[in-house]
C-alpha cells in the first residue's frame, strides 16, 4: 500500500518542529478542527508529513514520518478526537515561505493554501516533489 503524504501545521510557540528533532518521537495531539480531524483519522504508520510552522515563520520546515497511525486521544474523555505519533525524517536545507508556496503554480492549489486554517490536509505526490525541489 502506498504511503500517503500529509501537511501538518504547528504553531512554533506551542510545539515547534525543531523540538521534534530534539524529542526524536512525539504524540501529535491538540488537533481539534472537524476537517483536520477527518483527515487525521486516515493517517497511517509510514505516512509522510510535510511540517509547516505558522507565524511568525510561516514556512515549510521538513518532513516527518508517522510511527503510529491514528488512534483515540488518551486525553479526550468524550472520544471525539484522534492523535498519531511522529518521528523526524528530513530537515530541509532551505525553509519554504508561505508566500513562495502561494506563488508556485504546482503548490498554489494545495488544500492547505486553499483552506489555510486547516491544520491537517493531504498532499499530492507532485506537490511533495515540488516542495523537495524548492527546499534544496
Amino acid at each position: 500500500m502506498a504511503k500517503q503524504i500529509w501537511f501538518f501545521v504547528s504553531d512554533p510557540d506551542d510545539y515547534g518542529f525543531e523540538k521534534l528533532w530534539e524529542d526524536k518521537h512525539v504524540r501529535w495531539d491538540g488537533i481539534n478542527g472537524r476537517n483536520a480531524q477527518k483527515f487525521l483519522r486516515n493517517v497511517k504508520k509510514g505516512d509522510l508529513i510535510v511540517c509547516y510552522h505558522t507565524a511568525p515563520k510561516k514556512s515549510v520546515f521538513g518532513l516527518a514520518e508517522v510511527t503510529k497511525g491514528a488512534y483515540p486521544d488518551p486525553h479526550d474523555d468524550i472520544g471525539h478526537f484522534v492523535v498519531c505519533d511522529l518521528k523526524p525524517k528530513t530537515r530541509f536545507k532551505k525553509e519554504i515561505s508561505l508566500d513562495k508556496l502561494k506563488r508556485n503554480k504546482i503548490l498554489s492549489q494545495m488544500k492547505f493554501i486553499v483552506m489555510p486554517r486547516l491544520s491537517v490536509s493531504p498532499v499530492l505526490s507532485k506537490e511533495l516533489a515540488e516542495i523537495k525541489r524548492l527546499a534544496t
